[in-house]
């Protein structure tokens, strides 16, 4: 009987045993099932947000760093920029591009046409965060990164393959790499401003008198 005893009890703590395995399983199944929607309904959040902070600006003022330069952009969706660097400016109305150099009194102008199509950061806000397609590559508790690709490979603008934008705890952008496939450029967001008001005569350039003026166009 002592025996007997002691194999039910066995048998009993092999059963208990296995309920639990069995109850820790289906919890961590659960756990296991849940994290992928916990994830896509946060993404899909984020991407929301995202669309409504920068999706639609028509006019922005950015200071920026890129590289060893600092400097702000002021632009107005279709009128034009004015990019202020400590010696240099570079100012459009989208047909005439000014480069103006401060420390030698001397203004390059060009045509937009033959200036070279290059990513730039009215672009980036004023074009690629409405065209391109937003997905989700990195999201932490008070960091993410969203990256924009074209909807499809024709589609790129100014080369761009993809751009990478990360975003702080505000869902302000704090960073933006652009990548063409074998090159990057990277700009760090200092602050954003949007729905400025600018005047038009902001984006054209009259060269001092004394200046010396090269026209390419």
């Amino acid at each position: 009987p002592r025996f007997g005893n002691m194999e039910n009890t066995l048998l009993l703590h092999r059963h208990t045993g296995f309920r639990h395995a069995i109850s820790a399983g289906i919890i961590v199944g659960l756990l296991l099932a849940v994290v992928p929607v916990l994830s896509a309904n946060t993404n899909t959040k984020l991407l929301k947000q995202f669309r409504n902070t920068y999706g639609g600006i028509t006019s922005a003022e950015i200071s920026f760093s890129s590289g060893v330069a600092s400097g702000t952009i002021t632009a107005v969706k279709g009128k034009g920029y004015r990019i202020t660097l400590p010696d240099q400016e570079f100012i459009s109305d989208n047909s005439t591009v000014w480069q103006i150099n401060k420390r030698t009194k001397t203004v390059v102008i060009n045509a937009v046409s033959s200036a070279g199509q290059t990513a730039s950061l009215d672009q980036m806000f004023f074009v690629l965060m409405n065209i391109y397609v937003p997905s989700v590559v990195s999201s932490v508790p008070g960091k993410a990164c969203i990256r924009l690709t074209p909807p499809h490979q024709s589609a790129a603008i100014a080369g761009v393959e993809y751009a990478n934008v990360y975003l702080n705890k505000k869902n302000g952008i704090t960073r933006i790499v652009v990548s063409d496939g074998q090159h990057e450029t990277e700009w760090t967001i200092r602050s954003i401003k949007t729905r400025v008001q600018v005047k038009p005569s902001a984006f054209t350039f009259t060269a001092p008198k004394g200046w010396q003026v090269i026209d390419l166009r």
